[in-house]
C-alpha cells in the first residue's frame, strides 16, 4: 500500500478527492483483521453527534419576559439530528461488524463504529512510530505539516459546515410547515413568533424536548381540549349555516297569488313571531300586503 494513503488514515482525515463510499480498504489492510473489520472510512462520524448535543442547550434560551421564537427551530433541528443519527445507527447495525479492539463485541451504532475507528488508528501510528522511531509528538508535527493533509482537513471541516446549514435549512423549512398546520386549527398563530407569544407555547416546547415529536404534534397535544371545543363550536355553527340556507329556500319559494316569494329575512321574522305559522300561511299573508 502506498505510505503516502496510510498517512490519511493514521491522521483522522480523508484524502481531498477520496471517495466516502470506497470505505476502508485503509484500515482493514492495517489492521490485518478478517472482512468484517470492513468499514467506512468517515472519520468524523461521532463528532457530528457531539455539535448536536453541544447546541441542543443553546435552543433552550427562553426568558420569563421574551418568549423566544427560535427555540422551537432548535428542538426542531435536534429532531433532524436525532433522526439523521438513527438512520445512520440502523444502516451501521446492518452491516453486521465487529470491533476486534474491545472483545469483538458488535458494532450497532455510530459512536461504537468511531471507537473501533480510533483504535485502529492508534494502532497504525503506534506501528509507524516505532518504525520509524519517532515518537508520537513528533509523528503528530510531521503529518500535520503535510499540505494534503490539511487540505483533507479543510475539506472535512467544509463538509460538515454544509451538512450543519443543510440541517438547518430542513429543520427551518419543516418547522414553517408544520406552523401553517398550527394556523389552520388556530388562526391566532400566523407564524412563529404568534406561536411563541401563545400561552401554550412553553409546554409545547417541554413536551417536544421529552417525546421528541415535532411543534405540530406536541402543540395539538398541549391544547386539546380547546382544539375540541373550537372544533364542536365549529361544527354546530356550520349547522346552524346549513339550517339557515334551508330557511333561506322556504322562504323563497312561496306560492302565493302571482308567484309571490317572500325574502328570508321576512320569514323568518314571520316564523318568529308566529311559530306555528305554515309557509302557506306565511306566503298568503305577504302576498296580501304586497299587492300591487
Amino acid at each position: 500500500m502506498d505510505e503516502e494513503l496510510d498517512l490519511y488514515a493514521m491522521y483522522g482525515v480523508d484524502k481531498p478527492d477520496e471517495d466516502p463510499d470506497d470505505a476502508t480498504d485503509e484500515e482493514t489492510d492495517l489492521t490485518d483483521e478478517p472482512e468484517e473489520a470492513d468499514i467506512g472510512d468517515e472519520t468524523d462520524i461521532s463528532d457530528e453527534d457531539d455539535s448536536g448535543e453541544e447546541e441542543d442547550g443553546s435552543g433552550e434560551g427562553d426568558s420569563d419576559d421574551a418568549p423566544d421564537p427560535e427555540a422551537a427551530h432548535q428542538q426542531e433541528l435536534e429532531r433532524v439530528r436525532q433522526e439523521g443519527k438513527d438512520a445512520l445507527d440502523e444502516q451501521i447495525k446492518g452491516m453486521n461488524l465487529v470491533d476486534p479492539y474491545h472483545d469483538n463485541r458488535p458494532i450497532t451504532n455510530a459512536q461504537e463504529l468511531q471507537e473501533y475507528k480510533n483504535a485502529a488508528r492508534e494502532e497504525k501510528i503506534g506501528r509507524v512510530c516505532k518504525a520509524a522511531g519517532l515518537t508520537r509528538e513528533q509523528f503528530n508535527e510531521l503529518v500535520g505539516e503535510l499540505p494534503e493533509v490539511r487540505a483533507a482537513k479543510n475539506a472535512q471541516e467544509a463538509a460538515k459546515a454544509a451538512e450543519q446549514a443543510a440541517q438547518q435549512q430542513q429543520a427551518r423549512e419543516r418547522l414553517d410547515a408544520e406552523v401553517a398546520e398550527i394556523r389552520k386549527l388556530c388562526p391566532e398563530v400566523k407564524d412563529l413568533e404568534a406561536l411563541a407569544a401563545h400561552k401554550s407555547y412553553d409546554k409545547v416546547l417541554a413536551r417536544m424536548r421529552e417525546t421528541g415529536c415535532g411543534v405540530l404534534e406536541a402543540f395539538k397535544l398541549e391544547n386539546f381540549d380547546e382544539l375540541m371545543k373550537q372544533r364542536a363550536e365549529g361544527t354546530r355553527r356550520q349547522a346552524a349555516r346549513n339550517n339557515r340556507g334551508k330557511d333561506h329556500l322556504k322562504g323563497t319559494t312561496g306560492k302565493g297569488k302571482g308567484g309571490v316569494s317572500v325574502p328570508s329575512e321576512v320569514y323568518r321574522e314571520y316564523k318568529r313571531y308566529n311559530p306555528n305559522a305554515t309557509e302557506a300561511e306565511i306566503t298568503a299573508h305577504y302576498a296580501r300586503r304586497h299587492k300591487n
